[in-house]
């Protein structure tokens, strides 16, 4: 008989708890990191997870850990689940944990490809792509919105590993392998980051920020800057949910004009509810992961001397919270910095 694959899996927050059940439920030996203490009841080496929505209703006791170098040795697959800032400097620990025909599944972010590719070997690297959407209220962790998960390699001496890892997320959903991970981008990714910025900024909601005449002239621009950049660096990016064409979100023609006001219906409808992800650290005064991601789009914008005036001054604006220089409040969409660039008076 085979013994079960033993998985790790670091970070237990929204993805890593998803995981953690699912894949102990269908029988795999899971070790999950937690960092500090875990807030859910814990018994001896286990702690109580309970996940909803569109993966089904399951609890589980997973097995967990506190730091990386608790994890066991020889593990099959070690799943990546933390902040971009907080994962780059554990990768050349897990490197020691991996077994040598196992993989360490990255979550995908298309201008870190190349930092990620110097600290994993390339023959045991995946990236991951998660279609879909999931919050922890209370001690529940909820999935919505799925669209599955992709994957995909950088190197084809990897594509052994990449099989084994979409056999084992097959448990969880619907897996797509991904050719060129490299020049591949999820539309919810670009609108998470826009959702994310305003959002801290103003402690809006989504609704909120697309009923504001400026509000949403900056959602449009920082979707168009940000397409701008993808698309100079040859970056495929798939419609959001199927629905929102971002090429044609962003003309400036009437066919344009009424495909925008058919998607704010329906993202206000929808998603209207959705607050930025990144609020809470900001108002708690902490690094957030948005900072890492705007800075590394300013970064990848100067190589190519790609203008992104709307980006770079609302970064600006969103490194003063921290710091004290900043609140959020509601009109900030309306400060003279912003109108200076072209945002309406």
């Amino acid at each position: 008989m085979e013994r079960p694959l033993k998985i790790g899996i670091v970070g237990a927050g929204n993805v890593g708890r998803v995981l953690g059940v699912v894949l102990s439920y269908n029988g795999y030996y899971v070790e999950a990191v937690t960092g500090k203490s875990p807030q859910n009841i814990q018994i001896d080496n286990y702690c109580a997870y309970e996940i909803a929505g569109d993966f089904g209703n399951k609890s589980y006791l997973v097995r967990v850990v506190k730091d990386v170098e608790d994890l066991s040795n020889n593990m099959d697959i070690i799943f990546v689940c933390t902040k971009i800032f907080d994962g780059i400097p554990i990768l050349k620990t897990l490197r020691k944990k991996i077994n040598k025909n196992g993989a360490i599944v990255t979550i995908h972010n298309s201008f870190w490809i190349e930092k990620v590719a110097t600290m994993i070997y390339p023959q045991n690297s995946i990236c991951m792509y998660l279609d879909f959407s999931c919050a922890t209220k209370g001690k529940k962790t909820h999935v919505y919105n799925t669209d599955g998960i992709k994957l995909g390699c950088y190197s084809k001496e990897a594509f052994p590993k990449l099989e084994i890892v979409h056999d084992v997320l097959s448990n969880l959903c619907k897996v797509k392998d991904i050719n060129d991970i490299v020049g591949f981008s999820l539309g919810r990714g670009i609108i998470n980051t826009t959702i994310s910025t305003l959002g801290a900024l103003s402690g809006l909601n989504l609704k909120d920020i697309l009923l504001d005449r400026n509000g949403r002239y900056l959602f449009e621009k920082m979707i168009e800057e940000e397409l701008k950049l993808f698309k100079k660096f040859k970056i495929k990016v798939i419609p959001y949910d199927n629905k929102l064409d971002y090429y044609l979100f962003t003309q400036k023609s009437v066919k344009g004009a009424l495909f925008r006001r058919k998607i704010y219906r329906l993202l206000i409808k929808n998603n209207g509810t959705i607050r930025s992800s990144a609020l809470r650290d900001f108002e708690n005064k902490k690094r957030s992961e948005l900072i890492v991601t705007l800075e590394s789009f300013l970064k990848h914008a100067s190589f190519k001397e790609i203008q992104v005036p709307y980006i770079e001054e609302l970064y600006k604006m969103l490194c003063e919270i921290p710091n004290g220089k900043r609140n959020i409040y509601e009109d900030v969409f309306y400060e003279k910095r912003l109108v200076k660039i072209g945002v309406k008076k």
